[in-house]
């Protein structure tokens, strides 16, 4: 009888023990499992990481182009604005050249007119002599 019970309860023992051990196994199995999820989400991480980063550096030098293009502007625009005043300041130069050929225009015109009443008058006193000696 105490040999039945002993194999009995080495059966039972045995049959923990395998349980145990199938237990052991699955948790194992799960672990791993757990560990490569863990592993591929990671490596997918730094990837996407990896792109964010490429990404980041695509955009600081599109910001480093149109920073320098905008100076290119800046500049471009600075030549324009001196152009457009030396031409105001040229245009003012002829403005007041014009007024002052005007000036002239209308001295030598009173000039015209006043030996063209001259030489009405001396014409006249011309004639007048003429008469006289007649």
């Amino acid at each position: 009888e105490l040999q039945r019970k002993l194999l009995q309860e080495r059966a039972e023992v045995k049959a923990r023990i395998d349980a145990e051990q199938k237990n052991a196994n699955s948790l194992q199995q799960h672990k791993r499992s757990l560990e490569d999820e863990r592993d591929s989400k990671l490596a997918s991480m730094k990837a996407d990481i990896e792109g964010v980063e490429h990404k980041i550096e695509a955009e600081k030098a599109a910001i480093q182009e149109w920073a320098s293009l905008a100076k290119e502007e800046e500049g471009e625009e600075q030549v324009l604005l001196k152009k457009i005043e030396a031409n105001q300041e040229a245009h003012q130069e002829m403005e007041m050249t014009e007024r002052r050929l005007r000036d002239i225009l209308a001295e030598i015109n009173a000039q015209v007119d006043a030996m063209t009443a001259t030489v009405e008058d001396l014409e006249a006193d011309k004639g007048r002599l003429e008469a006289e000696v007649q």
